[in-house]
């Protein structure tokens, strides 16, 4: 139901700062409050899953209305949240916390507002949790909502429904009540930025931000009302142009914006604007709207951790007895086995973490920081005491030492070498 809106994409950067160290970015601790003229995480706990889908309808005339939602086949639904927002003719009467969803009564929870938006227009926004009502399943569910009774107009409704296919996605949410129209006083002429901060990623991903508004009266209804969407990625703003306008339904609209996520970003910014951003000369009169929520799905990378080990003798590594590079081993010749251990997955770890086992009696593998101290200063004939260290020697025993004192990290696709040095018996 959602029409084609024109976007205007500017690559420019914006202030938008996320502290990180070792790549790992720190959110500052939630806290549930919900909104007055700024939307919050929601004072309810929201449901994990693999993604969200929405669905609305614009009941200016006074409703009932009916909307459908999807769902992918095999998913199952964990959260129905429903919104709905009005406008009341006073501050202190005239609201309705209660609404019918295919029959079933339910109350809300007011998550923002009452606010004065003009004369006589008092807003205020309301989330009832549908869940265990199983309105919403797996496929496409059709909702019905009506009796909701503002004194002056009720704007609209809608959904925000959580589901789970088995895959990993951040899923964030925010609501409340932020009015805005450019020709008010703060802070009614514009909305409060909502920032999502996530962990970075390796590869692209593409998030969905969807979003719920009422008030935003359609072209067809009483002319062009321009608006922007502005949605900032790691300092990289997008603005698409005159994407709300009574899409579902008389002044509602429930759309989903695909958001392209690069690789290394840790941040989503999103605000609505009363602005005329396409023809400021046009002459048009900017939105006046009501955001009640927006959320983003975001797919996690899910990591790949690996590894492999390799065991070399004097240098071969031959697998099998009867191989062309077996070595052959004459008795008081000094033995080295070498095991190569190799990152094959995506997930980096340290070397120290590595501990290495061999199933022959006797020998214990040692880690890299000691291959120079056995290498340089044993050295059997026919038995396995040590001679006497040269100069070079001991130069490369301070090495080994000081060596010693730096933290290895084993990236992705790298080897760490173990060896041990045995002399074979006579």
């Amino acid at each position: 139901m959602n029409r084609t809106g024109r976007k205007i994409q500017r690559l420019f950067r914006a202030g938008v700062v996320v502290a990180t160290i070792a790549g790992v970015a720190f959110v500052a601790p939630t806290a549930y409050a919900d909104g007055t003229e700024t939307l919050g995480p929601p004072s309810v706990t929201i449901a994990s899953g693999s993604g969200t889908s929405i669905g609305g309808i614009g009941l200016h005339d006074g409703g009932p209305g009916s909307f459908d939602v999807n769902v992918p086949l095999g998913a199952t639904v964990e959260q129905v949240l429903l919104y709905w927002e009005g406008l009341a003719m006073a501050e202190a009467s005239g609201f309705d916390d209660t609404a019918t969803v295919n029959g079933n009564s339910v109350t809300g929870t007011l998550i923002g507002g009452p606010t004065r938006f003009f004369i006589q227009a008092f807003s205020s926004s309301y989330r009832a949790d549908i869940t265990s009502l199983g309105l919403v399943t797996a496929g496409t569910s059709t909702l019905t909502v009506g009796d909701i009774d503002f004194s002056r107009t009720t704007n609209g409704a809608g959904v925000v429904v959580i589901w789970d296919d088995g895959s990993a996605s951040d899923i964030q949410l925010r609501d409340g009540n932020d009015l805005a129209f450019v020709n008010f006083a703060p802070t009614l002429d514009t909305t409060v930025p909502q920032v999502y901060n996530f962990a970075a990623a390796a590869t692209d991903r593409v998030a969905d931000l969807a979003i719920h508004v009422g008030s935003v009266v359609g072209p067809d209804l009483a002319g062009n009302r321009p608006n922007v969407i502005e949605v900032i990625v790691d300092g990289v703003v997008t603005r698409f142009i005159d994407e709300l306008g009574s899409n579902n339904g008389e002044e509602w609209d429930s759309i989903v914006l695909p958001i392209s996520v690069p690789s290394g970003a840790t941040s989503l910014s999103v605000q609505l604007l009363s602005e005329d951003d396409a023809d400021p000369d046009s002459g048009d009169l900017p939105a006046s709207l009501a955001w009640v929520a927006s959320s983003i799905s975001l797919p996690l990378e899910i990591p790949d951790p690996g590894i492999d080990i390799e065991k070399a003798t004097n240098g071969s590594d031959a697998d099998g007895v009867s191989d062309a590079d077996v070595p052959q081993i004459a008795a008081g010749d000094v033995v080295t086995w070498t095991y190569v251990v190799t990152n094959t997955g995506d997930v980096p770890f340290a070397a120290t973490d590595v501990d290495v086992a061999d199933d022959i009696p006797g020998v214990t593998p040692i880690r890299p920081v000691m291959v120079v101290l056995m290498a340089s200063c044993h050295r059997a004939s026919s038995g396995p005491t040590p001679r006497p260290a040269s100069p070079m020697i001991l130069m490369l025993l301070l090495w080994a030492l000081s060596w010693s004192l730096v933290a290895i990290l084993v990236e992705p696709r790298s080897r760490v070498i173990v060896r041990r040095t045995k002399t074979s018996a006579p």
